[in-house]
């Protein structure tokens, strides 16, 4: 697969994103996870033009989620602020 391959780059996504109808129709999930020669960006192809792609993993599922942070809102140590990450890296 192409977990963790160094040689997946956002071009070659670009290249999976034209794959003719099957593809189109048919790739619901793309896992890029440790491939260093992505970018969030380069994942905008396969949103674009693969009508049923449900999920572009682009970190490991253990971190995906809601962490509390040691950020607190309006100054106020009571109140904690919480950031989720989801599977493509965006929080």
């Amino acid at each position: 697969g192409m977990v963790g391959s160094s040689e997946v780059t956002d071009s070659g996504l670009l290249h999976l994103s034209f794959g003719g109808t099957s593809r189109k129709q048919n790739l619901s999930s793309v896992d890029i996870t440790f491939c260093r020669n992505t970018s969030y960006a380069g994942t905008f192809p396969l949103r674009d033009n693969l009508d049923n792609l449900k999920i572009i993993r682009r970190q490991p599922r253990w971190m995906d989620g809601s962490y509390i942070t040691p950020f607190a809102s309006n100054n106020r140590e009571d109140t904690a602020e919480v950031h989720v990450y989801y599977a493509d890296g965006s929080f």
